[in-house]
């Protein structure tokens, strides 16, 4: 009866052990998925994404104002978020179509206003994964790009998640140059 007590304690002493080695390797995953997250907001396009700000302490306004690259605290990784013109008014698939040409898909969702694409790629820094999300919004097409090293997959699988999801229309952006389909309807109708 003895040795069956002192074998238990062993076994309660080395479970808490080895629960605490399991956490503390998800330790990097679950503090940025928990982190500061700041919120982007590109008015050309009239979209926002949220991103964790330790992550990308900073980032650059494209010259034309279409979207953002932020700046990554860590090697090898990028993040873009840009909005265009659906000038052929393209449904999600042939938009994955241009958008993946060439690349090899490890996996793809495509549903009636968005798709979601991620593969591998050559990085600046040896294997990479990609991942891109765009919805459709009206006429824009919004969306987000990720590159990261594939070594960190696991640390940066909540921190996409989180990210990709919260792409989101935020109203409906500025008129393009020129008349609006209205303002080119009442034009046609005046002649």
């Amino acid at each position: 009866m003895h040795r069956h007590i002192r074998s238990a304690r062993v076994r309660f002493g080395v479970l808490p052990a080895i629960l605490a080695v399991a956490l503390a390797s998800l330790a990097p995953t679950i503090s940025h998925a928990q982190a500061k997250w700041l919120t982007y907001t590109n008015v050309r396009f009239a979209f926002a994404v949220d991103y964790p700000a330790d992550l990308f302490p900073s980032y650059v306004e494209s010259d034309n104002s279409d979207g953002a690259t932020f700046n990554a605290a860590g090697e090898g990784v990028e993040f873009r978020a840009f909005g265009f013109w659906n000038n052929d008014h393209q449904r999600p698939g042939a938009l994955l179509k241009d958008r993946t040409e060439g690349k090899t898909l490890s996996y793809s969702v495509v549903k009636r206003d968005y798709f979601v694409a991620s593969g591998q790629q050559e990085g600046r820094n040896g294997a990479a994964i990609f991942y891109d999300r765009c919805n459709l919004a009206g006429e824009r097409v919004i969306c987000v790009n990720l590159v990261y090293p594939a070594a960190d997959k696991k640390k940066w699988d909540a921190i996409v998640q989180r990210l990709t999801r919260s792409l989101r229309a935020v109203g409906g952006g500025r008129q393009r140059a020129g008349l609006s389909r209205a303002g080119l309807s009442r034009a046609m109708a005046s002649k």
